[in-house]
């Protein structure tokens, strides 16, 4: 359905989908196919670095334990998905 948006030319800059899509094979045909950002709620049982310097040192934090306040904007790297740059956009940006 995706491609087929792309092929038609339709316009966008996210893709929003649920926890039921929210797998690294999707994440990453978002990010690196498409070169789209996408907004997806996640698993709590997902892990990821909230850093570069995280990320390299393979430092992983289960998502339930991350520090979250609403209308940040962070950057951060799932483990199942490490090419896959997770962003939090804020409501207002």
């Amino acid at each position: 359905m995706l491609q087929v948006c792309v092929q038609n030319k339709l316009l966008f800059r996210f893709v929003l989908f649920d926890t039921w899509f929210a797998s690294k094979e999707n994440m990453s045909y978002i990010q690196e196919t498409l070169r789209k950002d996408f907004i997806c709620a996640l698993k709590t049982n997902r892990l990821a670095a909230v850093s570069e310097e995280d990320r390299q040192a393979n430092r992983f934090t289960p998502i339930e334990e991350l520090p979250w306040q609403e209308e940040t904007i962070f950057t951060g790297w799932l483990k199942t998905c490490l090419s896959c740059t997770a962003r939090a956009p804020s409501l207002y940006e």
